[in-house]
């Protein structure tokens, strides 16, 4: 048989000529404090490896105890710390064991097997084929489908809840039924790393005596791009997009299968738990399906092969999200609309809100530095007037780049001079929470240059240098007016500044290490108060 319950050390490697006791349930391993008890006697009793468990019996785990038990050959029953179960047998029906769960934490890995439940304060789960787990506590239960289908029937309903893959369940304290909910099984796996050699080992036996073929999916492609080629977004989902900026009107998905399957092979894609198309045979040695996108903007994608038993075992998964650029350009556009609005009501509560805990710009400002700058300038200046004008829009890793020109106006408090600024910005937009909030921004932007109050009387000198070759903005340029002690430095977008300077003309000198001298002669400087 697979699995060996002899004596201290029981390892999964279930050779050839290794036997097991049919119907008992065995301790394959411990680590850490693990103890038993008995119905005739309420001692609780250390457990050793190889150890047979018998009917009625109570076990539970320490604070750091991990326990394996197995039954027959096709299911291990993983138990993490601080859980606590009873033991009820009766192999001559099905299931043929019961574990029933006080508070306790396990996963159960079965390979064609459908002889256990695991029965919980407000229903039973049963897996055939897969793992799954299940929590147990008296605020709620969580059953997650780590791999296959799993199903979860409550107590007073005849018939179980069907769970997909990568979906949990959860009732709550009141035995009520919370709707499904994706998650990632590698979280889930990662929670129980602990058993990690145990279940690799026990799933390599299994593939060794199975009769099904293990199949690859290799050379995936969506809409004649390759899955590799695609960008991801932050979640890790491969972004679909068109040149046009609007959702395709079909998808069509192809890939090759290694080994070639036979014809009567079955295939499936599953979108989500409740899309399921039929793979078919393409040209040029792909396999293919054509579906049209679906209404959710992130989706979840698995093909699944079907064997001889129905049973569907999962050889790909993916998660696409389907971007609309149009949509973004929208987003992105009103939410400069609404920046602009909050300044000039001088609305505190939403510029707090619609910027990222993650904000940092390239002068290493936070989000406390921005709200600070931001709430100091509402205080300060009154009849404050900003303007954002955006003209490209890039999306990189699920994060949309805005190019744009501002301008900001404002008053000092004592209504002596007002100021105005004028500049391009790129800024970093991130969706986070339903809604648009600004990530980062290239340059200082308004924040820096509106400590400077401009005497109408006076002159502002603007500019910005770039590349001659590249046409590329130029930072670190020095600019230098002859004759007098006016300087300054270009940024990263190549513009530089000068406040208050008297009227008249002037020579201008813009030097940078690896670069040409240049000068420009007879710039001429006017009041600043002609602007308005």
């Amino acid at each position: 048989s697979l699995l060996h319950a002899g004596a201290k050390g029981v390892m999964p490697n279930t050779l050839a000529g290794h036997s097991y006791v049919k119907d008992q349930l065995t301790v394959m391993m411990t680590d850490g404090p693990c103890f038993y008890c008995s119905p005739h006697d309420q001692n609780w009793i250390a457990i050793e490896q190889g150890q047979t468990i018998r009917h009625n019996d109570s076990v539970r785990t320490g604070s750091r105890g991990y326990m394996i038990l197995a039954w027959s050959a096709d299911n291990m029953i993983m138990v993490k710390p601080s859980s606590g179960l009873r033991v009820s047998m009766q192999p001559k029906t099905l299931p043929q064991l019961s574990l029933q769960l006080h508070r306790a934490e396990v996963l159960l890995s079965a390979r064609d097997s459908g002889l256990i439940e695991i029965v919980g304060r407000h229903g039973a789960l049963m897996v055939n084929h897969g793992e799954s787990s299940f929590i147990s506590n008296e605020q709620h239960e969580i059953i997650r489908a780590v791999k296959g289908q799993a199903a979860f029937r409550l107590n007073g309903n005849a018939e179980p809840t069907l769970i997909p893959e990568s979906y949990s369940l959860t009732i709550n304290a009141d035995g009520s039924e919370m709707p499904l909910v994706m998650f990632d099984p590698r979280s889930e796996y990662e929670s129980f790393r602990r058993f990690a050699r145990w279940l690799h080992r026990f799933d390599n036996l299994h593939r060794q005596l199975s009769r099904d073929v293990a199949y690859n999916i290799d050379s995936v492609r969506i809409n004649d791009n390759y899955l590799s080629s695609m960008g991801k977004d932050e979640n890790g989902f491969y972004i679909v997009s068109t040149k046009n900026g609007q959702l395709p009107v079909s998808l069509h998905l192809q890939f090759k299968i290694t080994p070639y399957p036979n014809p009567a092979d079955r295939f499936e894609l599953y979108l989500g738990k409740d899309l399921v198309y039929a793979i078919r045979e393409g040209s040029n040695g792909y396999h293919e399906v054509i579906f049209a996108p679906p209404s959710m903007p992130e989706v979840l994608l698995s093909i699944q092969s079907v064997d001889s038993l129905n049973r569907r075992i999962t050889i790909f998964k993916a998660g696409l999200s389907l971007e609309n650029k149009r949509l973004r350009e929208q987003n992105a556009r009103q939410y400069c609309k609404n920046l602009c609005d909050a300044f000039s009501r001088r609305d505190h509560i939403w510029l707090r809100d619609s910027i990222s805990r993650d904000y940092r710009d390239w002068q290493g400002n936070t989000w406390f530095d921005f709200i600070n700058m931001s709430e100091d300038t509402l205080r300060r200046y009154r009849d404050v007037r900003l303007t954002l004008q955006p003209f490209r829009f890039e999306v990189r890793g699920g994060m949309t780049l805005v190019h744009l020109n501002y301008r900001l106006s404002a008053l000092t408090s004592d209504w002596s001079f007002r100021y105005e600024d004028r500049g391009s910005e790129v800024i970093t937009l991130k969706p986070e929470d339903g809604q648009m909030r600004l990530y980062s921004k290239t340059a200082g932007m308004f924040f820096n240059r509106l400590k400077v109050a401009v005497d109408l009387r006076q002159g502002i000198l603007r500019g910005r240098v770039t590349d001659e070759r590249t046409k590329r903005p130029l930072s670190g340029v020095n600019v230098t007016v002859r004759g007098t002690s006016y300087h300054a430095t270009t940024d990263a977008m190549g513009e530089y500044v000068i406040y208050n300077m008297n009227p008249g003309t002037y020579d201008l000198r813009f030097y940078k290490n690896g670069y040409g001298e240049l000068t420009a002669t007879r710039v001429t400087i006017k009041p600043a108060g002609e602007q308005f």
